[in-house]
């Protein structure tokens, strides 16, 4: 039985706990993990063995009859126990949670109970109904704001700063249009002067300019911030010793072939990009932006 029948629709749906599907990576990480090694400025520390226990208590507060306690468990088969005259019956194996010294567990759509067990346990820094009086040990990796993190974001105001200084009026309303399309919060009112949609334009580039990249979609833009993406969330990766940028192999499936091998390592991300922008990377750019639309589309 999954985790998900314990629960209350409110509560699975404000948690957005719907199962990975293929392809998608969830990364739980421990609080300790990347940190800075006190005993050197350069080295991050090596988390120590960290296990999470094999059930937990939760508290569901939109149960039909007031908040519950409900028991979670780290379900990982089931043994089936036939006994003469009766139906078979399966027997939950359970098992702790133990964290790599890596210090991060990566869930994919083979891994949902899993996925479900770390969001809801009270370990989870993340989890906004946890009891506080448990000690959180690890939290729930936020992709975007990983994006952000691990990319320079300057670049992304720097060419959305470009694309709206090289913008006349239509083009202007043009992009304010597409970014409406895109369905986020605050459109921008197109009956606005023109002089008053630049400067709502320039106001969410200050904030948000991934936002106004991922709307505009011009191409090379739109090319860096699905490859960061990407990157980002192990879609693909970059082999320094061969020069290669190669697809993420999935369970058992066949390795593809690179997508494509570049002269050396230096400025490794451009290189991908400016071939995403070639008749000869055009399938890899429309597989990077499904990619990239099909995961955010669920955020």
């Amino acid at each position: 039985m999954s985790l998900l029948n314990l629960l209350s629709k409110r509560l699975i749906d404000e948690l957005d706990l719907r199962p990975i599907q293929d392809g998608e990576v969830r990364i739980f990480r421990l609080i300790n993990a990347r940190k800075l090694d006190p005993n050197s400025t350069k080295k991050t520390s090596t988390p120590q063995h960290v296990g999470i226990a094999s059930q937990d208590k939760i508290t569901d507060p939109y149960a039909s009859h007031g908040p519950a306690d409900i028991i979670i468990s780290n379900i990982v088969s089931y043994n089936p126990i036939t006994r003469p005259g009766e139906k078979t019956v399966y027997d939950p194996v359970i098992a702790n949670v133990n964290f790599p010294s890596t210090g991060e567990i990566p869930c994919t759509s083979q891994d949902n109970e899993l996925y479900y067990y770390l969001k809801l346990n009270n370990k989870n820094s993340s989890n906004p109904h946890r009891k506080k009086s448990k000690r959180a040990l690890y939290y729930e990796v936020d992709e975007a704001a990983n994006v952000l993190k691990q990319t320079n974001q300057f670049d992304y105001r720097t060419m959305a700063a470009n694309l709206l200084l090289d913008a006349d009026d239509d083009k202007m309303v043009e992009y304010a249009r597409k970014i409406n399309r895109a369905g986020k919060d605050n459109p921008i009112d197109l009956n606005l002067s023109e002089e008053k949609i630049k400067a709502r334009l320039g106001d969410l580039i200050d904030n948000d300019a991934m936002r106004f990249i991922a709307g505009v979609k011009e191409d090379k833009s739109y090319a860096r911030l699905v490859v960061d993406d990407a990157r980002v969330r192990k879609k693909i990766t970059f082999d320094e010793t061969a020069f290669t940028w190669n697809w993420r192999k999935i369970g058992s499936e066949k390795a593809r072939k690179p997508i494509i091998k570049l002269d050396s390592a230096k400025n490794s991300v451009k290189g991908l990009v400016d071939y995403l922008l070639t008749d000869a990377g055009k399938e890899a750019r429309a597989e990077l932006i499904t990619l990239y639309e099909q995961h955010y589309s669920k955020a």
